[in-house]
């Protein structure tokens, strides 16, 4: 398993978001499509960048399928909190009065 500090972290990201300043004929392509998500779940993602993301590059991916679900945001005080959250909701689908639908 790879252990990273996370110094090592953020001077990686520093090295990726700087990558085109460094090198004059460097070309940007944008990788958007995502095969993986689906589309409600990537419609949070890209709101979420685009309302606190501070850094980094600006895009928006876009999905291949929708499943009909729209995803919950939970904001638990601690981990244990947050797991009990995520339990429930997966045994009982309006939870919260979220109906998964």
């Amino acid at each position: 398993m790879l252990n990273l500090s996370t110094n090592s972290v953020e001077l990686m990201f520093k090295n990726i978001i700087n990558f085109p300043n460094l090198f004059d004929d460097c070309k940007e392509v944008e990788l958007t499509e995502n095969y993986r998500s689906s589309k409600e779940i990537l419609a949070l993602a890209n709101l979420s960048y685009k309302n606190f993301a501070t850094e980094g590059f600006s895009k928006t991916m876009n999905g291949q399928f929708s499943t009909g679900y729209k995803p919950v945001v939970i904001r638990p005080q601690t981990n244990e909190e947050g797991d009990a959250e995520v339990v429930t909701g997966i045994l009982d689908p309006n939870f919260n009065g979220h109906s998964s639908r």
